[in-house]
């Protein structure tokens, strides 16, 4: 299944809302295949945290399809730096835009003021 990175980024962010109170299974392996576990592991964007036991909860991974015994994880610490970096790059374009916006802004004032005062360009003149 081929994933875009909004949806990524989005899943993601969806395990940092939950971060450090829930562990997840199956939320991953089910989109991306558990070789994609492994790397996301190794890289640090994850970390595993063990086998989950509880019988409530083997029902329902029983029921989603989801492997019994598959391990619980939850995000490691260079997924949390890079949920922090998003954030970093959506303020860094909220700010471009303001920035943007300003300088338009200036821009037409002083273009006004000088259609408008006739006095102020005979002194500049």
């Amino acid at each position: 299944m081929k994933l875009s990175i909004k949806e990524f980024k989005k899943m993601i962010k969806d395990m940092y809302r939950g971060y450090p109170n829930y562990k997840y299974m199956g939320f991953i392996e089910e989109v991306f295949g558990s070789k994609i576990l492994d790397i996301l592991e190794a890289d640090g964007i994850i970390v595993r945290v063990g086998e989950i036991e509880s019988t409530e909860i083997e029902r329902k991974k029983e029921h989603e399809g989801i492997k019994i015994g598959s391990s619980a994880y939850r995000l490691g610490a260079r997924g949390i730096e890079l949920v922090s970096q998003w954030n970093v790059e959506k303020l860094t374009r909220w700010i471009t835009a303001l920035t943007i916006g300003l300088l338009f802004i200036g821009t037409v004032q002083i273009i006004l003021l000088f259609f408008l005062s006739p006095q102020l360009i005979k002194l500049i003149l």
